[in-house]
């Protein structure tokens, strides 16, 4: 049985994208986190000094 080769074009033609909003709440949930890990890391650095 032959296979057929698939090309990089071919292969980016099918490449499925996440949605624009499904990216900006994923961006607006990292930074949440992000904030929160400094808040939490600055309070910590408080403790130990």
């Amino acid at each position: 049985m032959a296979t057929k080769t698939n090309s990089l074009v071919d292969r980016l033609r099918t490449l499925t994208l996440p949605t624009v909003d499904d990216v900006r709440d994923g961006l607006a949930s990292y930074m949440e986190t992000v904030g929160r890990a400094d808040e939490l890391e600055a309070r910590l650095s408080g403790l130990t000094t």
